[in-house]
């Protein structure tokens, strides 16, 4: 399994500060800002997905655990979809992470295993809000904890992050309301800290997912599913021939050896 050295060593990203703590804080309060997984997988574009069975023999649904365990990441719910059109694997951000399968991922290759690597890294709980939320409410989210937690002279770093001024102080007071005291002052504590530049929401959403891919290619080792994924998103291959040619991806490879195959 991979260990804290081990993270420290490759999965991590300069860009991983200063707002890795701010959403891992977030994180804890996932149950109350989105508890109704019914509600999240429609948000998210997966409206009619279902809970998988616990008995339901799904080769990515069993390959699964097995990478997350790898990787040591958490628990999250598994659900599938049989929309044709729909990703082989998706994140949704609720209470607790949602992972759906779609039907490409019905056969385990090695794209696929990327894939759930991928998943299994932005489920922790400082990237599942980044990388589980659709991009329009993740704006809306951190602009609201900037707004309603930060100071006065930091607000204006966020104002490109939505359109409406109205629609946007509703978002504000409602996640004021639902988050707990002790969780409003350590976002006090923390945005207390930071400059207006280091509000880059953009900046750290990229980290995560170069992380992302990083884990991906790390349980698969298909450089090429990684490169694909790197410049879908307009990233280019540069990180990944950076992360293949570094010497803790040799050596973690080692070190997981055929436990992270779905067989």
């Amino acid at each position: 399994m991979v260990d804290g050295d081990d993270r420290a060593a490759y999965l991590t990203d300069p860009d991983d500060q200063p707002l890795g703590p701010v959403f891992a804080t977030l994180a804890e309060a996932a149950s109350l800002l989105w508890p109704d997984p019914e509600d999240a997988l429609i948000r998210a574009g997966a409206g009619g997905a279902r809970r998988m069975a616990a008995n339901a023999v799904v080769p990515a649904a069993i390959a699964y655990p097995r990478i997350a365990a790898a990787l040591g990441t958490g628990p999250v719910l598994s659900y599938v979809r049989d929309d044709d059109a729909a990703p082989p694997v998706q994140l949704v951000c609720a209470g607790t992470p949602i992972v759906v399968l779609g039907p490409a991922a019905a056969e385990v290759g090695s794209a696929i295993r990327f894939a759930l690597g991928r998943v299994a890294e932005l489920s922790r709980p400082e990237r599942m809000i980044v990388g589980g939320l659709p991009d329009a409410e993740l704006r809306s989210v951190f602009a609201a904890l900037v707004r309603s937690f930060a100071p006065p002279t930091s607000h204006a770093a966020v104002r490109s992050l939505f359109a409406d001024a109205d629609v946007q102080r509703a978002r504000d007071e409602s996640i004021r309301s639902v988050l707990p005291v002790k969780l409003r002052l350590r976002f006090e504590q923390l945005f207390a800290d930071l400059s207006p530049a280091d509000l880059d929401l953009a900046a750290y959403v990229a980290a995560s997912h170069r992380v992302a891919d990083r884990a991906g290619l790390l349980v698969s080792g298909d450089a090429a599913a990684a490169v694909a994924a790197s410049t879908q998103r307009g990233a280019g291959p540069e990180p990944i021939v950076r992360a293949v040619a570094s010497p803790a991806y040799a050596a973690l490879r080692a070190k997981l050896g055929i436990g992270v195959r779905a067989g």
